[in-house]
């Protein structure tokens, strides 16, 4: 079907590079996800207090928390940085007693699943939404911090690397 599509779209840059080099056709990158902005807040940070970042996800593997959480339990985040956790799954547990054995306990907060609305309270709570995915298109919760005007920090990978860029936040290169 790939060979005798006259258009093929992607939905992630990673994509669309596998349809060049595997395929050898060209493809129109289009994300798979949108939001609609209604009046994003203007968001300040002085360091007076805690970072507030949420982090919402299902809680397996490839969704990477555990490289947010090495992060934190660097000297230097580890009292300036408080970590909102929205979600549930598999690796929550095993996450948990990561946290512990960090010491990170009193810097993340485990709220579980949480309606969407609950969701759109914590993100208008927070400073930032930090993104760990390691595997994934455009992530939902990504396009409703946007859309609510909040920052990103993301892996600049997966659909979410496309997305992220100077105006909306920072996209970190994998390496």
């Amino acid at each position: 079907a790939a060979h005798a599509a006259s258009v093929m779209i992607a939905q992630t840059s990673f994509d669309l590079a596998q349809f060049k080099q595997v395929l050898h056709k060209n493809a129109v990158l289009i994300h798979e996800q949108g939001c609609s902005v209604t009046e994003p807040l203007l968001r300040t940070y002085n360091g007076d207090r805690p970072l507030e970042v949420a982090w919402v996800g299902r809680c397996i593997a490839s969704k990477g928390l555990p490289l947010l959480l090495k992060a934190m339990a660097s000297r230097i985040c580890r009292d300036h940085v408080r970590l909102h956790v929205a979600g549930d799954g598999l690796e929550r547990k095993t996450w948990e007693k990561n946290v512990i054995a960090q010491g990170l306990a009193r810097s993340v907060i485990w709220h579980g699943w949480l309606e969407e609305e609950e969701v759109t309270e914590l993100m208008l709570h927070c400073d930032v939404m930090c993104v760990s995915s390691l595997l994934e298109a455009t992530s939902a919760s990504v396009m409703h911090a946007l859309g609510l005007g909040l920052p990103i920090i993301c892996l600049r990978h997966c659909g979410c690397g496309d997305v992220v860029d100077g105006t909306c936040g920072i996209a970190i290169e994998v390496g």
